[in-house]
């Protein structure tokens, strides 16, 4: 199962190890609690909400450790639906994206339903705390920078990348789809405050509404196995899902 083999000790411990050259040079990680360091990334028992976990939570703010969670997103994007430009919420340390094509996808939707990533061409729009731009926002924002690279709507690769100031990516508008565009999301964030759950959450896009996205998100703690959570030293966002 998808579940087991990425939440892990093991499979965290590889992915933040290949990550960490990249993650390092990122201004806002370089102090704490943003910053990250491969030694104090381990394992800790979970509980649900109550006095404990909040007592666990100031004493991990004291010692400089931030417990981090893998969260899982399924998502389905429609016709005339888009997502805008982003960097990523705050809490979130680096992403992972499965894309899942229909079998008969032609070569041409392959090729429009990928990510786009974004560089800088004219004026500084960088920021850490991303947001869903409007419209007019987002005219601005391709005045100003360039696409340098577009991901291929293909299956059996993970696509993902690290959250910065200026890692900017969206998705086209879609016209004429013969199914939704799906995909499954890894994300690897911050835990909440408020309790250690496993989060599922379902991304309804609404044609009439454009780029907003009406979302149902459920949590429900989770006894599926030893309940065990990824503590490292950092923080994390404000935005929209990796696209």
């Amino acid at each position: 199962m998808l579940y087991q083999a990425i939440n892990n000790e093991v499979m965290v411990k590889k992915l933040f190890n290949l990550m960490m050259r990249d993650i390092e040079k990122i201004p806002e990680r370089k102090k704490f609690p943003r910053k990250i360091l491969q030694e104090n990334i381990r394992f800790v028992e979970r509980w649900d909400e109550g006095f404990l976990s909040k007592v666990y939570n100031k004493i991990t703010k004291l010692i400089k450790f931030n417990p981090v969670r893998v969260l899982f997103e399924f998502s389905r994007i429609g016709n005339n639906c888009y997502i805008s430009p982003h960097t990523e919420e705050d809490k979130k340390i680096f992403n992972l994206l499965l894309y899942f094509p229909n079998r008969d996808m032609s070569e041409f939707d392959k090729n429009r339903l990928g990510t786009n990533f974004y560089k800088q061409s004219k004026d500084n729009l960088d920021l850490w705390e991303s947001y869903t731009m409007e419209e007019n926002e987002s005219e601005n924002f391709y005045k100003n920078y360039n696409l340098f690279y577009k991901t291929k709507f293909s299956e059996n690769k993970f696509i993902g990348l690290i959250k910065s100031s200026n890692s900017w990516h969206d998705t086209n508008k879609f016209s004429n789809l013969k199914e939704d565009r799906k995909s499954f999301n890894i994300f690897f964030t911050s835990i909440s405050k408020k309790s250690f759950v496993f989060s599922v959450t379902f991304v309804i896009f609404n044609s009439e509404l454009i780029s907003l996205r009406s979302v149902v998100r459920f949590h429900f703690p989770i006894p599926l196995f030893n309940e065990r959570f990824i503590i490292l030293i950092r923080n994390s966002n404000k935005g929209s899902a990796l696209a």
